[in-house]
């Protein structure tokens, strides 16, 4: 087995994603009482070293940004990082407060909202693959702080994972679309079984 993402595997890969990501509209939809759709626009596969220049790329250092942190172990060994924009972030915890008839405050209102999206994302993703791959996977409560965008892409040291997979991501609430990064850092060996997984979806739909 060959350690890359080939074609079929990106096919297969996005396909997974599309799905996942159908569950965690079902779920926030039933959570705000309201009609949302989120889109997988884009799926990359960067290495530790591009990582950095990659999220720079995507962020301005001019704003600042809510970012949340989730590990998720077993065989599938690694962690989730959630960014948005604060503009997002507070429009997120509008739309969610409002529909628990509830207003913002202060910033923990906006961090407990982005906290229950990006567990609902990371579970929906994460938990879909360790489905395929019929096997249990843990998830730790995810750790949000807010950061400058300066300081955005210097997250931690990133000698501990081998593959980075980066998911551009559109919400739409509403009339209004909210956009964001997921990033899911894997170790070496949660990678194989990544490919694993995308192999048994390729044989099982004949992608």
């Amino acid at each position: 087995m060959m350690n890359v993402l080939n074609d079929d595997r990106k096919d297969a890969l996005t396909e997974i994603m599309n799905i996942s990501y159908g569950m965690a509209t079902a779920i926030i939809s039933d959570s705000i009482e309201a009609h949302a759709n989120l889109h997988v626009p884009k799926i990359h596969i960067v290495g530790t070293e591009g990582l950095e220049n990659y999220v720079n790329s995507k962020t301005s250092k001019k704003n600042n940004y809510f970012v949340s942190v989730q590990v998720f172990i077993n065989k599938l060994d690694g962690e989730s990082i959630f960014i948005i924009d604060d503009k997002s972030a507070l429009q997120v915890a509008g739309i969610f407060m409002s529909d628990a008839d509830e207003t913002i405050e202060n910033e923990d209102d906006i961090v407990s909202s982005i906290h229950e999206l990006s567990n609902i994302l990371t579970s929906a993703c994460v938990g879909k693959i360790a489905e395929l791959l019929e096997l249990e996977v843990f998830f730790h409560p995810p750790a949000v702080d807010k950061q400058s965008g300066e300081k955005i892409a210097e997250y931690k040291n990133f000698e501990n994972f081998s593959k980075i997979i980066v998911v551009e991501t559109v919400l739409d609430f509403r009339q209004e679309k909210i956009h964001g990064l997921l990033i899911f850092l894997l170790k070496e060996s949660s990678f194989e079984h990544l490919l694993i997984a995308l192999d048994k979806y390729i044989e099982q739909y004949e992608i």
